[in-house]
């Protein structure tokens, strides 16, 4: 099993996005309540394929970021993983979260 830091980006397919994993992503999604906490630590150690894997649900534009949104499973309910895109330094993994409200603001892909 490849490391976490300084690993290939992953590539997502249907959002054509390549998403790198950095040391301050993984501690932001470390610091994210979550109604099954251990679980989604866990998650970490497969974020590769799980993010390989996740449906993409859209863009999000809130508080001047743009977000990608990606829906997952974890303990059989659905999850959200959030991927902020900045500008010159391309999208990386932000965020983690299990309310559903991060798809409010969603613009669905064409």
């Amino acid at each position: 099993m490849s490391t976490l830091r300084n690993a290939e980006p992953v590539f997502h397919k249907q959002a054509q996005l390549s998403i790198t994993i950095t040391g301050g992503g993984i501690e932001e999604y470390l610091n994210q309540p979550h109604k099954h906490y251990f679980e989604k630590n866990e998650m970490l150690l497969r974020i590769r394929s799980v993010l390989e894997q996740a449906t993409y649900m859209g863009i999000s534009y809130l508080r001047g970021k743009k977000s990608f949104v990606f829906e997952t499973e974890l303990c059989g309910e659905k999850t959200w993983l959030i991927v902020n895109e900045v500008k010159g330094r391309g999208a990386s993994l932000y965020s983690i979260s299990d309310s559903d409200k991060v798809l409010t603001e969603i613009k669905k892909p064409i």
